[in-house]
């Protein structure tokens, strides 16, 4: 998939409110895991999501984990270049990227998402790197 038509749908889509970006859809459909999803007819394979998160920062160095199958990015504010990427058809597995906040601020976490087919599984976490890592 083309990421910049799949960005051009997601302009489209309707915003869906969630607490934490940890979806196992395993090898059903969308919806057997967010109701909410009902109404989209996603199917079990062949689909994307784009995600939005924000969040309050202290300054320090912080990492990102992301478990994907099949691909994915995340990007940081508005940087075109992404903090992770597996954007590659593949077997669920874990990304990792860091970037540092020289400030207490609030950053913007972009989640590119897509299934081929399969088991389908998305996890994105943020989390403060240990000192010495």
């Amino acid at each position: 998939q083309d990421r910049a038509e799949l960005r051009a749908l997601g302009n489209a889509a309707v915003p869906l409110p969630l607490s934490c970006l940890d979806l196992d859809f395993g090898m059903g459909p969308p919806a057997e895991t967010l109701k909410e999803l009902a109404s989209a007819g996603l199917p079990k394979d062949h689909f994307a999501m784009i995600a939005e998160g924000r969040a309050r920062l202290p300054k320090g160095r912080w990492t990102v984990r992301l478990v994907c199958d099949d691909g994915a990015e995340v990007t940081l504010d508005d940087d075109a270049k992404p903090l992770v990427s597996h954007w590659a058809w593949g077997p669920m597995a874990l990304y990792t990227g860091s970037f540092v906040v020289d400030e207490p601020r609030e950053v913007r976490l972009r989640v590119d998402y897509f299934e081929l087919d399969g088991y389908a599984r998305l996890l994105v976490d943020l989390h403060p790197t240990p000192s010495g890592d």
